[in-house]
């Protein structure tokens, strides 16, 4: 089976953090990464994340993908629920019509970015071979935060929070990890403050290792 390869370890997440939303040593110098395999091209792309998700946007759909088999990549801003703010989703829907999310924004000023991986053959319409999505807390202490149905983020505060998805559709396969990061600055300097994903990269510290946590579902 094909496999994506990246182009750091997932320890160096990190980079992600500090360069969020600008760039990212997980990306590579550029947007798209590559890497050749026999006849087929595996091929990284970002996703965009750059329309607004505000109560007076538009809401549902707000980018797509399509992919050979007939399944489908988007990204949705939705109210999950009644007097909370909108969510960014990052929703695969197999060829059979089944839905799946891979990744939301589970934060209340979260940042977001996210990426898929693809298998191209010739001018063919590619596969889909991998999800990920990355959501950062923005300086905001939220708390407990749900991750799937049955996970959480922990409750250990105050910590910068990363919370990144892996879905493999190949496999059903959903993969996730809780990492809390200490802060350089005090919070009540991040929160409220225009631009904050922008400045992430003034204020993330060391990984707190023992604050991890992570797991892994089959959602077929």
């Amino acid at each position: 089976m094909m496999q994506c390869s990246r182009s750091t370890p997932r320890s160096t997440y990190v980079g992600l953090l500090s360069l969020f939303l600008i760039s990212s040593a997980m990306f590579g110098a550029q947007e798209d990464s590559s890497l050749r395999q026999g006849k087929v091209t595996l091929e990284w792309h970002r996703v965009e994340l750059d329309a607004p998700c505000f109560f007076f946007t538009r809401h549902g759909v707000i980018w797509s993908a399509e992919f050979r088999d007939g399944s489908t990549l988007s990204v949705v801003c939705t109210f999950p629920l009644p007097f909370r703010g909108p969510q960014l989703r990052l929703r695969y829907r197999d060829s059979r019509g089944q839905a799946l999310v891979v990744g939301r924004c589970i934060f209340a000023t979260g940042c977001n970015d996210a990426r898929f991986c693809i298998a191209r053959s010739g001018n063919n319409v590619p596969f889909l071979l991998e999800t990920e999505w990355q959501s950062v807390d923005g300086g905001k202490n939220d708390g407990r935060r749900r991750i799937t149905k049955s996970s959480y983020t922990g409750p250990e505060e105050p910590y910068l929070d990363s919370v990144t998805w892996n879905f493999q559709p190949t496999t059903g396969t959903l993969r996730w990890v809780n990492e809390k990061y200490e802060y350089l600055v005090p919070v009540s300097q991040l929160v409220g403050v225009a631009g904050t994903c922008a400045v992430l990269s003034q204020s993330v510290g060391a990984k707190v290792d023992r604050l991890t946590r992570s797991g892994t579902e089959v959602r077929q």
